[in-house]
């Protein structure tokens, strides 16, 4: 359980989980729903706050637009953040599974092997 400190953390803040609860869901699913699961998550969080800093940036592109300047460029919100988040794609067989293999580890089925 140690090594899955985080991920409980991140289940509990997210869901509500009560620790008891959220415990018992990581031991007893399956390693590569677990890992595709925190993608998901990592992903929906990563996507809500791009839209927060897309709506300051374009905050910021209204006022630098409307106040005296001498170049004539229009800002817009992307001139001030990066990209969207991307969804990154997550197979039935992870990389830990894939590094098991090639080491001749054999995981347990009840922890996703």
């Amino acid at each position: 359980m140690e090594g899955n400190n985080e991920l409980i953390v991140l289940f509990m803040r997210e869901f509500g989980w009560t620790f008891k609860y959220t415990v018992n869901f990581v031991q007893r699913t399956p390693l590569y729903k677990l890992q595709a699961l925190s993608e998901e998550l990592q992903y929906q969080m990563s996507a809500e706050y791009y839209r927060q800093a897309e709506l300051s940036a374009s905050i910021m592109a209204t006022i630098i637009n409307t106040t005296a300047k001498k170049d004539k460029k229009v800002y817009k919100a992307s001139d001030f953040i990066g990209q969207p988040p991307k969804r990154r794609v997550v197979g039935e067989v992870n990389t830990l599974q894939k590094a098991a293999e090639k080491l001749g580890i054999i995981i347990p089925e009840e922890i996703g092997g």
